[in-house]
């Protein structure tokens, strides 16, 4: 909470979504349930507490049942899946998508649970749910946000390989905010105009997807990129600085052709990043960043009484 309550503290408008997974350790769920429900609950409480706009159902928030989530801390949280269905009906279990307007820019949500199941399979509580084929749930969730939104986020919680998949299969979706395998993504993956992301595992990082929209319908451009070719700029001249002092010590013909193979690395990457620096400054841009929760960051009392009454320790 202290981490998000800083970032409201810029003074733009911020949206707390989460991708899934969110509820439960596995670990912790199979050797004690109650336990794990108790956590559950202060998790749920604390995103209550923040504002949540959307949290996507993931594979391991099944682990004590669907009622736990619709009938328990679902009450009071906004959880989406478009394709997790009941299994008799054949009907969506959980609102599918959610529409949020900031700034008179109509932002949707939607979320996408693996068709496995298969954590939630093991411990027993998924046999009264079943989920859709992705790939066709996300075609028909942008066909239906069609002109009701500006621009259309993926929560997902299917991995890397499955969200590019769903990329190149369902143009318009404009970023993937993805979960399941916990990615170090400092750099966004790109396929076609869709950008995919992931913020590392167990609460360790907040990904923050800061986002500037000149005009819907535009592609967005990544503020980032310039940042990423500049390091690597910055390597080069260090090996260009090295070879050339290489070559004072002990000239050669070899020296002399690495040098000007690096200098035209060099041209290349300072095209590139000027290339990146135009984009980013027009039209819709974006920066994506982890923030690291470090220690230093304030413990929230407020949630610290909420664990000692639910006799949470050893987490």
């Amino acid at each position: 909470m202290s981490a998000i309550k800083k970032i409201r503290a810029e003074g733009q408008p911020v949206l707390v979504v989460d991708s899934g997974d969110l509820l439960f350790d596995a670990a912790i769920a199979t050797a004690n349930l109650s336990k794990a429900r108790a956590k559950a609950k202060v998790i749920a409480r604390a995103y209550k507490a923040v504002g949540v706009t959307a949290i996507n159902v993931g594979e391991g928030d099944l682990l004590a049942g669907v009622k736990f989530l619709q009938q328990g801390i679902g009450q009071r949280l906004p959880f989406i899946s478009a394709n997790l269905v009941d299994s008799v009906r054949k009907k969506p279990i959980f609102t599918p998508f959610v529409i949020e307007e900031v700034s008179g820019i109509r932002i949707a949500f939607f979320g996408l649970v693996n068709p496995s199941i298969a954590l939630a399979s093991k411990q027993g509580k998924a046999e009264e749910v079943t989920a859709a084929d992705p790939v066709e749930t996300a075609r028909q969730v942008v066909k239906e946000l069609a002109g009701k939104a500006d621009l259309i986020i993926l929560l997902s919680d299917l991995g890397v390989d499955e969200d590019t998949r769903i990329a190149k299969a369902c143009p318009g979706i404009h970023f993937i905010l993805g979960g399941h395998e916990g990615r170090y993504v400092k750099a966004p993956y790109q396929e076609g105009e869709t950008f995919i992301v992931q913020s590392y595992q167990k609460g360790m990082y907040v990904g923050k997807l800061t986002l500037t929209m000149e005009k819907a319908g535009l592609p967005f451009h990544d503020e980032g990129k310039a940042e990423g070719i500049q390091e690597k700029l910055n390597e080069l001249e260090r090996k260009i600085g090295t070879m050339q002092q290489a070559r004072a010590k002990n000239p050669s013909p070899d020296i002399e052709k690495i040098i000007d193979r690096l200098k035209q690395d060099r041209t290349r990457l300072q095209a590139e990043i000027e290339q990146a620096r135009q984009a980013a400054s027009r039209d819709n841009h974006f920066l994506w960043t982890l923030v690291p929760l470090f220690s230093s960051l304030p413990e929230d009392a407020e949630v610290n009484q909420w664990i000692k009454r639910a006799g949470i320790t050893g987490d």
